[in-house]
């Protein structure tokens, strides 16, 4: 009997033995993302280390795990919207913005704007190209979308300046010059107005209707309308002196007519922005 019990205690022995390989009892580090459950005593190991818990690249950083902050690969570059006169280049999926916006290139040129309310001096002429000094007001600016006159167009709003020219009593025919230009992209390279203006990186065409609304021999008021992209601030009504475009040779197909040969000191720059 002694011996059966004997041979029992031995077997189990031998049992726990091998369950356990190194003859002691484990004590287990839990598993990391870097290695599997291990025994600190005798370095076995059991299972798999654990998944990394990632959150995927951003602008700002690659792929990063959130559990124990190890990244894989490189942020996710950004894809850039080219600066334009109303914002800086900027990310069209992040929103992030680098530098500043494209500056207005009437503010190189060193012309003032002219009050708009108040009346100004104004040096035109008469139908014979004799000069005279005379008065121009820009009463006021409005803004809609349309009427029975200017026709609405969706996207679009029609900027409109109530104008008032003012000359002495005199038998002649007088003359106003008035043009139109752009406060971002002007361009003294030409007098003819551009059909197009560049709003937030995109070309607009843009479209202008005058309505007279008294003409005497001594008054002309009237509304210059433009019809642009809602919410642009960038159009500059011009008072020129009209003997200066006058006597340019327009049937000469080699003429080439810049700002510069019909601007001068008397000119009116009116930028056409609510009060």
């Amino acid at each position: 009997m002694a011996k059966k019990v004997l041979a029992l205690i031995l077997a189990i022995t031998f049992i726990l033995a091998v369950s356990t390989g190194c003859g002691h009892r484990h004590e287990w580090a839990d598993a990391t993302h870097l290695a599997p459950k291990i025994c600190v005593n005798c370095g076995i190991t059991e299972g798999e280390p654990i998944p990394h818990e990632w959150v995927e690249a951003t602008h700002q950083a690659p792929k990063t795990c959130i559990v124990c902050g190890a990244t894989e690969g490189e942020p996710v570059p950004h894809e850039w919207k080219e600066a334009n006169y109303q914002e800086p280049k900027t990310c069209i999926e992040c929103g992030e913005t680098e530098g500043e916006p494209i500056p207005p290139a009437f503010l190189s040129l060193g012309f003032e704007f002219s009050e708009i309310g108040v009346t100004h001096p104004y040096k035109s002429c008469y139908d014979d190209m004799s000069e005279s000094t005379q008065k121009a007001t820009v009463n006021n600016v409005r803004v809609i979308d349309g009427d029975d006159y200017y026709e609405p167009k969706e996207g679009y709003e029609w900027v409109i300046a109530n104008c008032v020219v003012e000359v002495p009593e005199n038998p002649k025919v007088f003359e106003i010059g008035i043009s139109k230009t752009d406060y971002y992209s002007y361009d003294l390279s030409t007098v003819f107005s551009a059909s197009t203006i560049n709003y937030y990186g995109v070309d607009y065409e843009i479209e202008n209707k005058t309505r007279t609304i008294k003409n005497t021999s001594t008054i002309l008021e009237f509304d210059a309308g433009y019809l642009v992209p809602s919410g642009y601030d960038g159009v500059i009504l011009i008072f020129f002196n009209d003997r200066n475009n006058m006597i340019i040779d327009y049937t000469n197909p080699d003429t080439i007519v810049t700002f510069d040969d019909i601007i001068d000191g008397d000119t009116l720059f009116f930028r056409l922005i609510m009060p």
